[in-house]
């Protein structure tokens, strides 16, 4: 049974890991590269930190056009 909430939860951790990058590819956005390299070395801290200043970001790419 260990093992089982081991595997859940490496696979819910990989399946929003895998939502940010899709939204990070799809929205372009400032500073879009710094993104996705922070997302590539530090997966779990992106995954916490990006959808809290992600309405920041998106306003930003409103005032640039």
């Amino acid at each position: 049974m260990k093992e089982f909430a081991l595997y859940a939860g490496i696979a819910m951790l990989l399946l929003a890991w895998l939502i940010v990058f899709i939204d990070i590819l799809k929205h372009k956005f400032p500073n879009r590269g710094l993104w996705i390299m922070f997302c590539i070395t530090t997966p779990p801290l992106t995954v916490l930190f990006y959808p809290l200043v992600r309405k920041y970001l998106l306003k930003q790419k409103e005032k640039r056009g």
